[in-house]
């Protein structure tokens, strides 16, 4: 979509941000993955408050210290010509932020036996996502790309964190 409405060249500005964010999607994503063993035995609850904080302070000092110095980090990692990026970058480090948010709430409520709502609600932000993400990319660019990816990571955490202050209640879900 980003190549289409913007043009090719356009496309190196969004993608070259999307892989530093990808890599450091890794940090959460095995964070949560150790814990599902002790969700799906219904145990975990106390370590799961301790995690989340631990892993909210660490994402939150990678995300700040990238983004204090993205101009730098971009010029050096791909050189002056692509200083643009930084920007794009800086807005999907806050997306950053908020899917690793997202990660341990989501992996509880699978460990719970609640994939089927899980993909309920991806499937859910597809099309509003896809709307957004044309609407916003026809405007801003590869900075629409970055900012619509950032909108549904929010949308993310709070739709995983508000079933599984459900769960917790003891709701039934579907």
């Amino acid at each position: 979509i980003l190549s289409s409405l913007s043009g090719a060249e356009k496309l190196a500005l969004y993608s070259a941000p999307v892989e530093v964010i990808n890599r450091f999607l890794i940090i959460p994503g095995i964070i949560a993955r150790t814990l599902f063993p002790r969700f799906a035995r219904g145990e975990g609850e106390s370590d799961k408050h301790y995690v989340e904080y631990l892993l909210s302070a660490i994402m939150l000092l990678i995300v700040t210290v990238i983004y204090l110095f993205s101009d730098i980090f971009i010029g050096i990692w791909l050189g002056s010509d692509y200083i643009a990026a930084a920007e794009s970058l800086r807005i999907l480090l806050i997306g950053l932020f908020f899917c690793s948010l997202a990660q341990i709430p989501y992996m509880k409520i699978q460990a719970a036996g609640y994939s089927k709502l899980a993909a309920k609600i991806h499937l859910a932000e597809v099309i509003p996502y896809v709307i957004v993400l044309y609407i916003l990319i026809d405007h801003y660019s590869y900075y629409g790309a970055a900012l619509a990816w950032t909108f549904r990571t929010v949308i993310d955490c709070i739709a995983f964190k508000t079933v599984e202050m459900n769960l917790k209640k003891g709701n039934r879900l579907s």
